[in-house]
């Protein structure tokens, strides 16, 4: 049996979908974060669409959306746990469009 850890491509896309749910959920748009966390847009965006995704990331994204660092490992946890039992991102990202 494979572990799904090893499928990262998979993870980061899971992570990045999460990710942009938990942004438009406290309505924070791309370009707040972005200059909240030091990263461009462009980051931003590659990062909710699965780029590699690192532990610093997700602290520093979720921290640009009022989310504190035990609510931030929380959910990290949560969400990993959740993959690790099969859960994954769509095929197609939900993604609806940004609101300025």
């Amino acid at each position: 049996m494979t572990d799904p850890f090893l499928d990262t491509k998979e993870l980061n896309r899971f992570l990045g979908l999460h990710f942009r749910l938990l942004r438009l959920s406290k309505g924070v748009s791309a370009d707040a974060v972005a200059e909240r966390c030091g990263k461009s847009k462009a980051q931003i965006y590659r990062l909710e669409t699965g780029q590699s995704w690192r532990v610093t990331d997700w602290y520093a994204l979720s921290s640009a959306v009022d989310s504190p660092g035990d609510l931030a490992t929380d959910h990290l946890r949560e969400l990993l746990h959740r993959y690790r039992s099969g859960d994954r991102a769509p095929e197609r990202m939900p993604f609806p469009p940004e609101r300025d």
